[in-house]
């Protein structure tokens, strides 16, 4: 007996464009600071795992502090405009935990913009009075699931 294997399909980019599209169309709509906290959740995830080609859980291993601290530092003019999504935890053989930095590109040549839905994400967690730990998180602090972040997109 064989085992019945069902991969997950890619994402196209019409259809990551349409996330987003219908992402920043709430955010802008919505007045409720609970729903855009979970707008920019969402869409931060949903553009970080794309753009970065990041697997299972690695994206939420975001580490706030450092995404804040790089996005304040990295270029926003000239030729070079990049975001710096900065991985914190332990990796494969490695010994204790370290960063592992991952730029990208702040706007893609196909127009999905990186860096304001890391700035919604920064926002809300500005808003929250929270500075460091999981940039993907509950309101107590509590890493999010992959699950639960991927049902929002679904619905």
């Amino acid at each position: 007996m064989g085992q019945i294997v069902k991969q997950d399909l890619a994402i196209s980019l019409d259809v990551m464009h349409a996330l987003m599209d219908s992402l920043l169309a709430e955010w802008n709509q919505t007045t409720s600071q609970d729903r855009k906290e979970r707008i920019a959740s969402v869409g931060a995830y949903s553009i970080i795992t794309f753009c970065g080609s990041f697997r299972g859980a690695e994206v939420l291993m975001v580490d706030l502090y450092g995404l804040k601290k790089y996005h304040e530092e990295s270029p926003r003019a000239g030729s070079v405009d990049f975001v710096v999504i900065p991985l914190l935890g332990r990796f494969k053989n490695e010994i204790g935990t370290q960063y592992h930095l991952t730029p990208m590109a702040a706007r893609t040549n196909s127009g999905l913009d990186v860096r304001g839905w890391i700035g919604r994400l920064l926002e809300v967690r500005e808003s929250q009075g929270r500075h460091q730990g999981p940039a993907f998180s509950l309101p107590d602090g509590e890493v999010d699931s992959m699950r639960s972040l991927e049902q929002e997109i679904l619905e």
